[in-house]
């Protein structure tokens, strides 16, 4: 207690002594703040910005792998219709397996994913309109 009264002492004492100093020290000190917050407030923008970021890539990594994983799916049980189809000779079958394993192939998923994106970047198109 004793050592805090002693430092608001001496302060006072230099404050008095040399009053132009002494506001130009105050008046550092507060731009140092100011800037401090400035800086405060601009990581802070940052944080959000890459939270932001890291929300839409996870967004975008799940649209691909559903689509991906949807695609991949419909493959399968198309080949294995087509398998079937040869194995019993059933041309019908074979023809339609392979109309749809065409269907699948010729359409890129990609194109959805631009699309995709394009209105999930759009701000002024909400997503989720309620």
């Amino acid at each position: 207690m004793d050592n805090q009264i002693s430092i608001k002492q001496t302060i006072a004492s230099l404050i008095n002594s040399h009053p132009q100093e002494s506001l130009a020290v105050i008046q550092d000190a507060k731009e140092f703040y100011l800037q401090c917050k400035q800086m405060d407030l601009v990581a802070k923008q940052s944080d959000e910005r890459l939270a932001a970021i890291a929300m839409k890539y996870k967004i975008c990594e799940d649209f691909l792998e559903k689509t991906f994983g949807e695609r991949e799916k419909a493959l399968s049980n198309d080949y294995a219709v087509l398998n079937k189809a040869i194995e019993t000779n059933d041309r019908e079958l074979i023809i339609q397996a392979m109309k749809n394993i065409s269907s699948i192939v010729v359409k890129s998923p990609l194109e959805d994913f631009e699309s995709f994106v394009q209105l999930f970047n759009d701000e002024s198109k909400p997503l989720l309109d309620f």
